[in-house]
């Protein structure tokens, strides 16, 4: 069986992986994918999607599957000054993200996004609003 690598996240050393940059936006993305084509969809978002996010700013924190429920589940992470509605925009508005060929999307079923904020490092709960 092929593996798929679709771990994108790196963790300063001596630093624990749930205190991250608050200056830093990050959004939450669930796909639940058309029934029996989740690999594929992953191995096109690998391969199309990815580099193309890192083009435009963007890092994927870390990406996920729950192959009972044909659902992809990834984080990503913006930190430019334009901030991430901004940047989110710019990619999807760009000439490369509409040449996308085949584009993964047409392979999502429903989609969810969730913009969230870090906590604060020391902190005891999320940076104010």
């Amino acid at each position: 069986m092929d593996r798929i690598l679709l771990s994108y996240g790196r963790c300063p050393a001596g630093r624990p992986s749930t205190l991250v940059s608050v200056s830093a936006e990050y959004q939450l993305r669930m796909y639940t994918i058309e029934r029996g084509r989740l690999r594929q969809f992953m191995e096109e978002w690998q391969r199309l999607v990815v580099p193309l996010r890192h083009r435009f700013g963007f890092e994927v924190v870390g990406a996920w599957q729950v192959p009972a429920d044909d659902l992809f589940v990834w984080i990503v992470r913006y930190a430019g000054p334009e901030g991430f509605a901004a940047a989110d925009r710019a990619y999807y508005d760009s000439l490369e993200r509409a040449a996308l060929n085949p584009n993964p999307a047409r392979l999502i079923a429903r989609a969810e996004t969730r913009l969230m904020k870090a906590l604060r490092e020391g902190a005891d709960e999320a940076e104010p609003a």
